[in-house]
Formats: structure tokens, C-alpha cells, sequence
């Protein structure tokens, strides 16, 4: 937690924003790729823009979007599993 600020410059391997939508923006993209960040993984419902996400993979990071990371296993496959009749 950065009282006030948003830790995209923190020098980390993952970042995993759990942000609102549209919230990473291309300033926040350009302070990740400078923080030497490997993995982007979006865990959020598309936290990023279009054109940080495009400067991210140019970059180099390798990057998971929200549509493939949240898409298993869906609540339908659980839900028989831990609920019974």
C-alpha cells in the first residue's frame, strides 16, 4: 500500500493489478516496463488500456489479459461440486 500514489514503479517480477477499469494507463505502463517487470497479469476486468497493454507487449512483458486469466474455472463447474442436494 503507497498512501496516495500507485505502486506501478515498484521494481517486482509479476504485477498483478487489481485495478478498475481502464485504470493502467500508458504513464503507469511506461513505470512498469522501467521496473524491469517479466509477467503482466490483469486479475481485474480490464484494468488496462488498449494502448498500455500494446506498449507492455512491446516491451517484451509477457502479458495475461483479464478475458483469459478469469476465465477458469467458471462458477457453473464449481458450483455442483460444493453444493449438495
Amino acid at each position: 500500500f503507497f498512501p496516495g500514489e500507485k505502486p506501478w514503479g515498484v521494481k517486482v517480477d509479476i504485477c498483478m493489478p487489481s485495478a478498475m477499469q481502464n485504470d493502467v494507463h500508458l504513464d503507469s505502463a511506461k513505470k512498469i516496463a522501467q521496473a524491469g517487470v517479466k509477467y503482466y497479469v490483469e486479475v481485474a476486468n480490464m484494468p488496462t488500456t488498449n494502448d498500455a497493454l500494446k506498449y507492455l507487449m512491446d516491451c517484451g512483458l509477457i502479458v495475461a489479459p483479464s478475458k483469459a486469466v478469469n476465465a477458469w474455472p467458471p462458477a457453473h463447474w464449481r458450483w455442483p461440486r460444493t453444493v449438495s442436494a
